[in-house]
């Protein structure tokens, strides 16, 4: 093997001869390698998947290699040891997807950027070291690296991109630098453990204003990320899709100053029990409770014209809520699986329901003030065929129609 020598897709030996410059894609790509592998230090680039779903347990990645395209040990699910090059400057995607034994990473410092997906479903990872250098986090970079517990940025940190530590459900504190210019949404999206989110004060970007718990997006006023301990501001106007998404929050109050929320905010929150919404909402958005399996009582203000999809999806726990009279229009599957409702009013401003709204919700009596089928409501909004009740101010024992008695709902006899 000269100088530039490659070894191609699908080399058949084991070890790797002096003087190869390139390990080409897919070079060892499934075989059965049992042990470590030595690389020489004449390599300089490894392309893409030339070590996938092999079974090597360790590997020393020499400091000849400057290039590592993406993919390279993606699936590698004995790989429990790593130490990479000093002259890499990129982990580039995919690099070490779903190597569920890996437990330890030290990023060297000519690292600067940390790809999307290059550690994801890291099941085992517990320790990252970060090099001094790195300036960029790559959408869901760490995602499901269930075993994280401890992070420390460094000062050189400058953009993490989206759900880059989602689920990673042992990790405890988030501590975002005074540098960091640029967070995604749900940066740490499902991570039921987490209970502080500080930033520092020096930050000209985001806050975590109030010993508040939260990351905020100091310009916008809005919540991006929360966590278990949050309260929010009164200051706050807006909170973004999935900021609390998973978390272990148990009750949170919405101030009077929030009027927007995004999709799937409080979507899995399994802990949280209520919920008391004070300002001047519209919608309460697709998804924004779903599974939340605890929840007992939601607040709602007369502000709200809208429930999205899934709005209270699989909130089994639920066994009433009041509609507000300024409510227009519930979307499919609003109520989806909410097995403990025993009964709902819908006030006559609903002109409009979507299809399968209460599917799946067993128990359910329906009192509806609307005299008789209004036209915009769906032909399958009540699939489970739950009993319904017409309002009428006249007697009518027909046994469809119902009247109030000191406030509550009876149906005529």
């Amino acid at each position: 093997f000269g100088k530039n020598a490659t070894i191609k897709s699908k080399f058949t030996n084991d070890f790797i001869p002096e003087g190869v410059e390139i390990i080409g894609k897919f070079a060892f790509d499934g075989r059965v390698l049992t042990e470590e592998i030595t690389i020489p230090n004449t390599v300089t680039t490894i392309e893409y998947g030339a070590y996938q779903s092999t079974r090597i347990p360790s590997i020393i990645i020499p400091d000849s290699v400057t290039k590592m395209e993406n993919g390279i040990f993606q699936y590698c699910e004995k790989l429990t040891s790593v130490t990479l090059s000093n002259n890499l400057k990129v982990i580039d995607e995919w690099t070490f997807a779903s190597c569920k034994l890996l437990t330890s990473i030290i990023i060297p410092d000519s690292v600067t950027m940390i790809k999307e997906r290059a550690f994801n479903n890291c099941n085992v990872l517990a320790s990252v070291t970060f090099g001094p250098n790195v300036t960029f986090i790559d959408d869901i970079a760490f995602q499901s690296c269930l075993a994280l517990n401890n992070l420390v940025f460094p000062e050189s940190l400058r953009i993490i991109r989206y759900g880059a530590f989602a689920n990673c459900q042992n990790l405890t504190t988030f501590n975002v630098g005074k540098n960091v210019r640029y967070i995604g949404l749900e940066v740490v999206a499902d991570t039921p453990a987490l209970t502080s989110i500080e930033v520092d004060a020096a930050n000209k970007h985001y806050d975590s204003r109030d010993n508040c718990k939260a990351l905020i997006d100091t310009k916008m006023n809005s919540i991006i990320n929360g966590c278990k301990n949050t309260t929010v501001p009164n200051s706050i106007v807006d909170i973004s899709s999935g900021a609390f998404r998973g978390s272990s929050i148990e009750t949170i109050t919405l101030p009077a100053s929030v009027t927007d929320i995004g999709n799937s905010v409080f979507n899995g929150c399994s802990a949280l029990k209520t919920v008391t919404i004070k300002g001047e909402l519209t919608v309460i958005t697709d998804y924004c409770f779903r599974y939340c399996t605890s929840l007992l009582e939601v607040d709602l203000p007369d502000s709200i014209m809208m429930f999205g999809s899934y709005a209270f999806g699989q909130c089994s726990a639920l066994t009433n809520i009041t509609l507000p009279e300024s409510l227009v229009s519930i979307s499919s599957y609003a109520f989806d699986g909410c097995t403990s409702l025993v009964r709902i009013i819908i006030p006559e401003s609903v002109t409009q329901i979507s299809n399968r709204t209460f599917r799946g919700c067993n128990n359910l009596t329906i009192y509806a003030e609307a005299t008789e089928l209004p036209p915009n409501w769906s032909n399958s909004w009540n699939p489970e065929n739950r009993p319904v009740y017409w309002y009428s101010e006249e007697p009518n024992p027909d046994g469809n129609h119902w009247h109030y008695v000191d406030g509550v709902p009876t149906v005529w006899a």
